[in-house]
């Protein structure tokens, strides 16, 4: 390649990557400008997430063991059980903005850039053509359910995993196709979905065990397996590595004690009725269930169907494969499976079997991609891509349109939206606040043996020597350390507090006397002696397997971003080196 070719490549690039921050505004700007977060599904659950990553922070703590800002002030162990890293670029652009509802929309920004970015650079590598892969990012990008799970759904997680989907996809093709090179496309592509979603992890590990069968079943003639082996072997170690800083700590806690699955659902009251998904993908609905509506695709990809339908016998065999597992995964999420006995499977873990239409969508994106570079063929690409563009953003907004204006009456803003950040909690407008003490999901990191005293554990009774006592007196003590505070516990000789027991905790007295406890029957702090102080702080102490997996992710991405570079750098010089040469 000629320096020439690398500097009009190097400018198409500044000017694509111009783009996507462009779009990625775009996304947030009908709902940045309103000054106010609408109120999403899980929205509550959260804000309060960051919240206490962003109280941590100030203290100079990230690694957040248990909450003692947020969450009821129960010492819930969230951030051990619920991937955390992924939120971090929020607590940094608080501290540059100051301003949480900013801070939440440049966040849902930036993963709409690394989105487009992953989905644009993925797609490039497999199908060689800029104008496809630019359409494809856009599609994705806007696609209603990624709409929905950022907005109507506010699933924060699953909307962060979202955006390294591209990369698991493209990593796993490449080993399977014998592109061993890339398998670190797989490798921090699954990593980094684990550090965002478990449930998302789980789907997507699905997935690839689908489409790896498919891939092999079509393909005639299979070599080097050595080789593809050793390259998944690579990936699934440096996934492991990658991820450990979560991963580890996370099985420290559950192999400790038992606990029972998180919110298990129905499964076939949460099919969706095909007539209904189609109705509203068609009609562009992306509001939120409590309204009548049902998750679903959009009206874009619903015309990706059809234009899939229109011209199959056109469209390349391997296409031809993405393209029916989209429609499958689509019907997968609807009453059309036997979901009476699926859901007696491991698949129940997932909860909602319109879960699905992630993969779904993402699938139709590429074959949306596709699709219009059959249509564009002998056509101008610029203005092709731009038109397309525009009729990628035309459904989204419409759709965007309509659900603020449902949810702008007067008789919902109370309802539905956050209001504002005041003395470090959040006030929510009357009809949201009386119900967010239900919304934080607290039993579903409570140990199983603990799960008939919850309430009282969230209203802060204690139990001294045997009379049921609210502790009023209840604050954080700085990051990982919350303070009970009571008179009672000076000559008291058997003391539960409300709070369960977790690896890796230590007590003290306001005095920092190192307090010996055992776990009560419902798996609470049992404590014999104050050593007549009536102060008691619970700590979460750092294990030495949670220091060492923190130390093993950083070296991790450390050593990734570096081979990255210097592969990059390396490249640059050699054309740099060629040009010299010719002079």
């Amino acid at each position: 390649m000629t320096y020439i070719k690398i500097q009009k490549r190097t400018l198409l690039n500044i000017l694509i990557l111009s783009s996507f921050i462009i779009l990625s505004l775009i996304f947030c700007l009908p709902f940045i400008k309103t000054g106010t977060i609408y109120y999403g599904d899980d929205m509550y659950y959260h804000l309060e997430r960051i919240n206490e990553l962003i109280r941590n922070a100030k203290n100079g703590n990230v690694f957040v063991g248990i909450y003692t800002y947020t969450f009821e002030k129960v010492g819930y162990p969230l951030n051990l059980f619920y991937p955390w890293i992924t939120l971090l670029p929020f607590v940094f652009i608080y501290n540059l903005v100051k301003n949480l509802t900013i801070t939440v929309y440049l966040g849902i920004a930036f993963y709409t850039f690394l989105t487009l970015v992953f989905t644009n650079w993925t797609t490039f590598r497999y199908c060689q053509n800029k104008a496809q892969s630019f359409v494809t990012a856009c599609i994705y990008a806007f696609c209603s359910y990624r709409v929905i799970d950022a907005f109507a759904r506010f699933a924060l997680g699953e909307f962060i995993a979202m955006t390294f989907l591209p990369l698991v996809t493209y990593g796993a093709y490449a080993i399977i196709k014998g592109n061993y090179k890339d398998w670190p496309f797989l490798a921090f592509g699954i990593s980094f979905v684990l550090l965002s979603h478990l449930l998302s992890t789980l789907i997507y590990v699905l997935f690839l065990a689908i489409l790896g069968i498919v891939i092999f079943l079509g393909t005639k003639q299979f070599n080097n397996i050595k080789i593809r082996i050793l390259s998944l072997f690579k990936a699934i170690i440096v996934a492991i590595t990658s991820s450990s800083i979560f991963l580890f700590p996370f099985l420290e806690q559950i192999l400790f004690q038992k606990f029972q699955q998180p919110s298990k659902l129905d499964m076939v009251e949460q099919a969706l009725v095909p007539s209904k998904l189609l109705e509203c993908s068609i009609n562009n609905i992306i509001s939120r269930t409590v309204n009548g509506n049902v998750y679903n695709i959009g009206f874009t990809l619903v015309f990706v169907i059809i234009l899939g339908i229109m011209y199959y016998r056109k469209i390349e065999q391997s296409y031809r494969m993405v393209f029916i597992l989209a429609i499958i995964f689509f019907f997968a999420s609807t009453s059309l499976l036997p979901w009476v006995q699926i859901e007696k499977t491991p698949i129940s873990f997932i909860q909602f079997p319109w879960r699905f239409l992630v993969i779904s969508s993402f699938l139709l994106s590429i074959v949306g991609g596709y699709e219009f570079t059959l249509i564009t063929q002998n056509k101008n690409k610029i203005l092709s891509v731009f038109v397309m563009v525009l009729l990628i953003l035309i459904p989204w907004y419409s759709g965007i349109s309509d659900m603020r204006r449902n949810i702008d009456r007067p008789d919902q803003y109370k309802t539905y939206h956050y209001v504002e950040l005041r003395n470090n909690r959040f006030k929510y407008s009357y009809g949201a606040e009386k119900t967010t003490k239900y919304m934080i999901y607290l039993d579903q990191y409570t140990p199983k043996k603990g799960l008939s005293t919850l309430n009282v554990v969230r209203d802060h009774y204690a139990m001294i020597d045997g009379k049921m006592v609210k502790l009023n007196k209840i604050k954080s003590a700085g990051s990982n350390k919350l303070e009970y505070i009571s008179d009672r516990f000076r000559d008291s000789k058997n003391i539960i507090l409300p709070m369960y027991v977790y690896r890796n905790l230590q007590i003290v007295n306001g005095n920092g006397e190192k307090l010996p406890f055992t776990t009560s029957k419902n798996s609470q702090i049992k404590i014999n002696n104050s050593l007549s102080s009536n102060k008691i702080i619970v700590q979460y102490k750092l294990s030495n397997l949670d220091i060492c997996s923190i130390i093993l992710s950083l070296g991790t991405w450390v050593f990734g971003v570096v081979v990255f570079l210097k592969r990059l750098f390396q490249k640059h010089w050699k054309v740099r080196f060629q040009k010299t040469k010719q002079y």
